[in-house]
């Protein structure tokens, strides 16, 4: 989907002064019902985000158990099972990024719906003079 919407964005992008007000309409109307169905993709990101985060934090807290139980410290407890969900981390950090740039991407892309409306608009405000 996001290939679709960086279409339409770049096609917009060299076109933008030379397009007529129909190839802009339907730029618009394509573009908004891609972003449509990306809203879906953000959000299951997002949703993969906050799964690595409860991942992580479960394993890395029952390592931690695991180590008391076994009579280490609470704080070389903590420190190993840190060390031992490394792995963890790195893969929600991903996930997070991932979500992040999707979202970035979704607000960007309805800017550039924004513009497209307002050059529509102006256009059709100098057809009437």
């Amino acid at each position: 989907m996001i290939e679709k919407i960086d279409n339409i964005i770049n096609w917009y992008h060299a076109n933008y002064k030379s397009a007529t007000g129909g190839q802009l309409a339907n730029a618009k109307s394509n573009l908004l019902g891609y972003l449509y169905t990306f809203t879906e993709e953000v959000a299951d990101r997002k949703h993969d985000s906050n799964n690595a985060y409860i991942y992580r934090r479960y394993n890395q807290n029952k390592l931690k158990s695991k180590y008391i139980s076994e009579k280490m410290s609470i704080s070389l407890a903590e420190s190993k099972s840190l060390q031992e969900s490394y792995k963890e981390m790195k893969e929600e950090s991903m996930t997070e990024h991932l979500a992040y740039l999707m979202k970035l991407k979704l607000t960007q892309a309805n800017k550039i719906v924004e513009d497209i409306t307002q050059r529509i608009s102006t256009m059709n405000k100098e057809l009437k003079y």
